[in-house]
């Protein structure tokens, strides 16, 4: 399960619905729902195909111990990695929250 929940979060940091991402690989949008699920076995082909897709390393999808409690940061910090001039002003702007306490 911890996979397959790994899976999802590093396909929905890159904004890919599971039936475009199902087409993208070549495997069948129910294959990406059951594997998300824990319920299926994702084989080293297909592992290496969405390695390739989603841009990042296959050591990456067994990452399971900076998976962070809400999977909306995660989304958020990988949305901002490929732009640091918004990272900078949300960091300005966090900090400026913080400091009114």
């Amino acid at each position: 399960i911890k996979f397959g929940k790994r899976f999802k979060e590093l396909r929905l940091s890159r904004n890919i619905r599971q039936k475009d991402f199902a087409g993208l690989v070549g495997v069948n949008a129910s294959f990406i729902v059951q594997l998300e699920k824990g319920q299926k076995f994702i084989s080293p082909e297909t592992l290496e195909k969405s390695s390739c897709i989603l841009n990042y390393p296959i050591k990456e999808f067994f990452n399971f111990d900076e998976m962070p409690e809400d999977k909306n940061i995660r989304i958020i910090v990988e949305k901002l990695k490929s732009n640091p001039d918004k990272l900078l002003m949300i960091s300005r702007v966090i900090d400026a929250i913080l400091n009114e306490q």
